[in-house]
């Protein structure tokens, strides 16, 4: 499990994992949780995490190709009884085409407590969710990477093809690695390739620092 920063640095009380797939991965919200039964309350950041992160994925052109409940009850469920639908917005959706990612957030609440009250479990807006990308990038990255850089995009650099952008992610790389001692990470066992001109290699910048 993971926690996404702020973006000046703090973290935020919202869980979430990160599970692959062929083609872009699963985010996999965790709920938010009241204080009964002299339990404490859990993820009390869940509307906002769940902003940054629409926001984070918005930046890089990921595609929200399917969203659904993930409670417990829910996942008795047929996997088309699961899904839930934004009011005034279409799915598959580009998430750089959004102008409002708090309005977003609350279609999302309100279609979650939709679900929930048809389920006849008191209309919770802030159930466990899970969101479906589309990021061919993906393909080229681990579920522990992607869930890194969703959390603290600035301690992450993207695999890039772009020369001249693999070069200034390097040298940054290089610095937060001499400043902060970290360890390499593990290199990719299947180098993804893109085309343009000529052939270029979707390189990890905080391999080659």
């Amino acid at each position: 499990m993971y926690k996404p920063r702020d973006e000046k640095g703090d973290e935020l009380d919202a869980k979430f994992s990160v599970e692959s797939l062929k083609d872009g991965f699963d985010l996999v919200i965790e709920s938010r949780g009241g204080s009964t039964g002299g339990r404490p309350p859990r993820n009390t950041d869940y509307a906002p995490a769940l902003v940054i992160h629409l926001r984070r994925m918005a930046q890089v052109g990921m595609v929200l190709d399917d969203l659904q409940v993930a409670s417990s009850e829910a996942m008795r469920l047929p996997e088309s009884m699961r899904q839930i639908r934004p009011l005034g917005y279409t799915l598959p959706l580009e998430l750089a085409s959004v102008s409002d990612f708090d309005e977003l957030r609350l279609a999302i609440g309100r279609a979650t407590g939709e679900h929930e009250t048809k389920s006849k479990k008191g209309g919770n807006r802030t159930k466990r969710l899970r969101l479906r990308i589309r990021w061919p990038d993906a393909s080229s990255m681990s579920a522990d990477f992607i869930a890194k850089m969703l959390a603290n995009p600035d301690a992450c650099e993207v695999p890039t093809g772009d020369p001249k952008e693999l070069s200034e992610r390097v040298e940054r790389a290089r610095k937060r690695m001499r400043l902060n001692g970290a360890t390499p990470p593990k290199g990719q066992e299947k180098v993804r390739r893109t085309s343009a001109t000529s052939d270029r290699y979707i390189r990890d910048p905080e391999v080659i620092a």
